[in-house]
């Protein structure tokens, strides 16, 4: 089955993750990276409601052969600087816990 990507405007609907911390530096440095238009893969999402969609985990980039990444530094650089992030739905993938998500725009930054 071949899977759906699209892009999300993170100003227009609420994406959820399970990290509430993430450092200033590597934030920083993709912010410059998408500003000079570099392709990033895509972030695997799971569709909660029309307007919430939440990062999964665990699932495996079957081109490039090893486990993708939550998405937390990307989703949180393109939330910064208003830029529609590459998704890829799973929509059968399971959720993280409720007790645990929060919004990416809540997520807080360290230095």
């Amino acid at each position: 089955m071949e899977s759906k990507q699209f892009y999300l405007d993170l100003n227009k609907v609420t994406l959820l993750g399970w990290e509430p911390v993430k450092f200033y530096d590597t934030i920083s440095d993709l912010v410059d990276s998408i500003e000079e238009g570099k392709e990033f893969l895509s972030v695997p999402v799971r569709k909660i409601d029309d307007s919430t969609y939440s990062l999964v985990y665990g699932v495996k980039d079957r081109k490039h052969k090893f486990m993708i990444d939550g998405g937390h530094h990307r989703a949180l650089a393109h939330y910064i600087i208003n830029v529609p992030l590459k998704c890829e739905l799973h929509p059968h993938h399971p959720l993280p816990d409720e007790n645990s998500r929060i919004p990416i725009s809540e997520i807080i930054l360290r230095i």
